[in-house]
């Protein structure tokens, strides 16, 4: 008996090792990575199962079952992460990172177990009829690494069987059953092997090494892994446009590496929900959505089946340098006359208050005298002022010296701080002191922009009349 479980042994160190060099050597993606992880584990736990079946002593015996965990601890998490990669079930990073965490837990319980009670309550050792052998009893860390494998089984299995009724191709369906095989297999082992029906003899490393050979039949037999499939998500995660899909119940079923960048919070189920809907009121709003001082276009489009919208893929493409181009002016970079006339094409007077219109005075004077690197200093200043005063999304450069805003504030907020905006500029403090003259109107019931821009420059040029530096209502 003895002979014969060494031989297996060794087959499966042979078998393992001649796939582990296959798999690493063909085409790359994602899940074949995985599967070289799996098998570079199930490696090294067969290695320590054989280095304990043949050790004659104690310290030998242990040596081979820390270097065995070494390998069974992880070769469990990368199935479970190659079958949920499989059946399309996003792990959160915190949940990769937990699962990683509690295995290394687990491993240093193991590499000290013959120092403290954790993993093993107690060892000794036996020469047994069948091969000298340690005698182990299961430690509190032992029945914690029982209950996340049958954790991680259970959520495979029901991963396995969800897809599997969802799917309706004959080879996708052999394929899920062939990884539906994998967490069976590697439960019924551990009963075996706990029922003794093999005596002293862990069979674990054999159901490691069946699964192995499923995963790697899976693959040369019905293609398990679809590298077309792969090959386009590492397409999409390498473009630097974000892409979110949500289904027909408005959750978010798939995202790309650029979105998870974009917004963070998706990872979490609220945080799903809401940017959800942030996506659809900004489709409905134009396509546009503002994050971190940058713009970003919305696309979608509806996937439908028998005229049901199932799905929709929304796409954000950065678009702020092309919105600067457009609708910034080019040395204030505020908003210039395009972006004034974008901004007033549905103009609400419940948005916007009053819309203001001022030029500096004299300014041809002082391109004249002092050149127009000055008069362009002057601008520039100007507009800086006025962007952190007002906002720089209310303030636009019509043209030469000339600048409108839109706000929504009271009329005392408005003119003190057009008080104060003269009071900055015509200081003595200023290099080159200027005044600045300009007309207001106040947004009612009508919006028409001609209209509106007409009367605040005609309180502008009674300003220019009656002596400049100061601003008027319109009439």
């Amino acid at each position: 008996m003895y002979t014969a479980v060494l031989t297996i042994q060794y087959i499966s160190i042979v078998v393992v090792w001649v796939c582990m060099t296959q798999v690493f050597y063909s085409k790359h993606s994602k899940l074949q990575q995985v599967l070289t992880y799996i098998l570079l584990c199930d490696l090294i736990n067969q290695l320590g199962m054989l280095f304990n079946m043949q050790a004659k002593t104690a310290d030998g015996a242990l040596i081979g079952i820390k270097i065995a965990y070494l390998g069974k601890l992880f070769v469990i998490i990368f199935i479970f992460f190659f079958v949920m990669g499989f059946c399309k079930v996003k792990i959160p990073t915190f949940v990769k990172a937990l699962s990683v965490f509690i295995q290394a837990g687990l491993l240093a319980c193991v590499w000290t177990c013959d120092r403290n009670a954790l993993f093993y309550s107690s060892i000794s050792f036996d020469e047994g009829d069948m091969y000298p052998h340690l005698v182990k009893t299961a430690g509190p860390a032992y029945m914690v690494f029982v209950a996340v494998v049958s954790l991680y089984t259970i959520i495979m299995i029901t991963a396995c069987i969800v897809r599997l009724i969802q799917s309706k191709e004959k080879e996708q369906k052999i394929r899920l059953l062939c990884l539906l095989l994998i967490p069976l297999i590697t439960f019924l082992s551990y009963v075996i092997y706990k029922l003794k029906l093999f005596g002293i003899y862990d069979c674990t490393s054999i159901a490691f090494l069946i699964s192995t050979l499923i995963l790697i039949y899976a693959i040369s037999r019905y293609e398990l892994i679809d590298f077309v499939s792969e090959a386009k998500e590492m397409i999409i995660d390498e473009i630097s446009d974000s892409i979110l899909v949500l289904n027909e119940m408005e959750q978010l079923v798939y995202y790309n590496k650029p979105a998870v960048e974009l917004f963070p919070e998706i990872s979490e189920l609220e945080g799903a929900t809401v940017v959800g809907k942030r996506l659809e009121t900004a489709s409905l709003l134009g396509g546009e959505l503002w994050i971190d001082s940058k713009l970003y276009t919305v696309r979608f489009k509806e996937i439908k089946s028998k005229n049901k919208v199932r799905s929709k893929i929304y796409t954000l493409t950065d678009n702020t340098s092309n919105f600067r181009m457009t609708y910034e002016d080019g040395l204030t970079s505020v908003g210039n006359r395009r972006a004034l006339m974008r901004a007033m094409e549905d103009i609400d007077p419940e948005q916007y208050t009053y819309l203001v219109i001022m030029d500096i005075d004299d300014f041809k004077g002082i391109n004249d005298s002092k050149g127009h690197k000055v008069g362009d200093d002057c601008l520039v200043k100007m507009a800086s002022f006025l962007a952190r005063e007002f906002g720089k999304g209310n303030v636009f450069r019509f043209g030469g010296d000339e600048f409108v805003l839109l706000l929504n504030i009271t009329i005392e907020e408005l003119e003190r701080k057009l008080v104060e905006l003269n009071a900055n500029f015509s200081s003595k403090d200023q290099p080159y002191p200027f005044n600045i003259s300009g007309g207001y109107v106040k947004i009612s019931q009508s919006t028409d922009m001609d209209a509106l821009m007409k009367r605040a420059d005609d309180a502008l040029y009674e300003v220019k009349k009656s002596g400049k530096g100061r601003f008027a209502l319109a009439k």
